[in-house]
C-alpha cells in the first residue's frame, strides 16, 4: 500500500502533491525547493548553498519515511541556468555516500519563486 510523506522539517507541498509517498520499503519524494527551513526562506543567489538547502530538505524526506540519505538510488537535478551546473555539482555529488544515478535537466522557474 502506498503512504504520502508528509514532514514540518522539509517545505510543505506547493499545489496539489505530497512531499514523496512510501511503497513497501521504496520512497519516492517530490522536488525540493531551495528553502531554508530556519529561516524559511528561499535561497535563491548562492547556487551552492540552493544546492544545501534542497538536498537538506530531500533528506529530511527520505528520513522521514524511514530511509537514509545513504539509500538514495537515483536523483533528478533541475537548473534554470547551465553555466551553475558545475558548481552545484560539486555541492551535489560530495552528499551521495557511494554515489547515485542522477538525471540533469534545464527547466524553467519554480511555481515559489511567483513569476
Amino acid at each position: 500500500m502506498k503512504n504520502p510523506i508528509l514532514t514540518d522539517k522539509a517545505p510543505a507541498p506547493i499545489g496539489a502533491y505530497s512531499q514523496g509517498t512510501a511503497f513497501d520499503r521504496l520512497i519516492f519524494t517530490s522536488g525540493q525547493l531551495p528553502l531554508d527551513m530556519e529561516s524559511g526562506k528561499l535561497v535563491m543567489n548562492d547556487i551552492s548553498a540552493a544546492a544545501k538547502a534542497a538536498l537538506e530538505n530531500v533528506i529530511a524526506v527520505v528520513e522521514s519515511a524511514g530511509g537514509t540519505k545513504e539509500s538514495i538510488l537515483e536523483n533528478h537535478r533541475f537548473y534554470e541556468r547551465s553555466r551553475a551546473v558545475r558548481r552545484r555539482e560539486r555541492r551535489v555529488c560530495g552528499s551521495f555516500p557511494g554515489g547515485s544515478a542522477r538525471t540533469l535537466r534545464r527547466s524553467g522557474r519554480t511555481p515559489a519563486e511567483g513569476r
